[in-house]
């Protein structure tokens, strides 16, 4: 059973057919409500179904960090934008948001909100408390624009964790903030709506958003990426040992040189 797109509010999802035990893309869609099916069968009761899975808004209970832990389990990385990020040189270490939630809980990662060293860190991984810290200025926020940003920052910190140690690098922090903007693209298609505010929120407006407009700005240097990433790790090592994967790619040279010239 294959069914072609159900266009909706820019979003795609997968589900499960119970039936067949496999996986299926079950509708994409932009904004003109059209329903496509090759399913002579089973087209009407998929299109009901699936009509009924269309997320506008995150599911919220009131929990701030539970709710961005079960929307971090929902983030489905486009393979498409997966691939662009592999042409820039990014090494992507999960391949969506649920394994990085099942990493998290194998390893027995606290992720917990605290005060942090800096007042502009939206979350950092700390290896001797085996902990991933989010700034405690968001621990009581409801609003799901702020919950869905919080869970794409535990997505770039599911990156640093998974090397187990405490060793960064101009190249893990380029792969960890593909990892946010994969996430963010993803919520980006899920809830459109949600990303017509203007927030003024800094793990926004100077973290994933800003990230997501870096790596997908439209020339071909990344000249704005490539300086963000310098201004702000330019004083690490270029590679780490899990991050040391150096492709022929024009972003990763750039940033060699930026970073041989300091």
């Amino acid at each position: 059973m294959i069914i072609s797109s159900l266009k909706n509010d820019n979003i795609s999802k997968k589900v499960s057919d119970k039936n067949y035990n496999n996986y299926f893309t079950a509708f994409t869609g932009n904004n003109d409500n059209t329903f496509q099916a090759f399913s002579t069968i089973y087209s009407k009761g998929i299109k009901n179904y699936a009509v009924q899975q269309i997320i506008k808004t995150p599911t919220l209970t009131g929990n701030t960090l539970n709710d961005a832990m079960n929307e971090l389990e929902k983030i489905h990385f486009s393979q498409n934008d997966i691939k662009y990020m592999q042409s820039l040189g990014v090494d992507v270490k999960f391949n969506n948001g649920k394994e990085i939630a099942d990493f998290i809980k194998k390893n027995k990662i606290k992720v917990e909100f605290d005060k942090m060293g800096s007042k502009a860190a939206h979350a950092q991984w700390v290896k001797a408390n085996n902990k991933i810290t989010i700034n405690h200025k968001y621990k009581n926020t409801t609003n799901p624009l702020l919950i869905v940003a919080i869970s794409e920052a535990i997505c770039h910190e599911g990156g640093h964790a998974k090397d187990g140690d405490d060793i960064s690098s101009i190249k893990e922090e380029f792969d960890c903030l593909a990892l946010n903007t994969l996430a963010n693209r993803y919520h980006q298609r899920a809830y459109p709506n949600l990303f017509k505010e203007n927030s003024e929120a800094d793990i926004l407006k100077n973290g994933v958003n800003l990230y997501t407009e870096l790596f997908f700005a439209p020339d071909q240097n990344k000249e704005r990426l490539v300086n963000r990433i310098i201004n702000k790790y330019g004083d690490l090592p270029l590679t780490s040992p899990n991050h040391d994967q150096i492709t022929d790619s024009a972003v990763l040279y750039r940033l060699i040189r930026k970073k041989r010239s300091n």
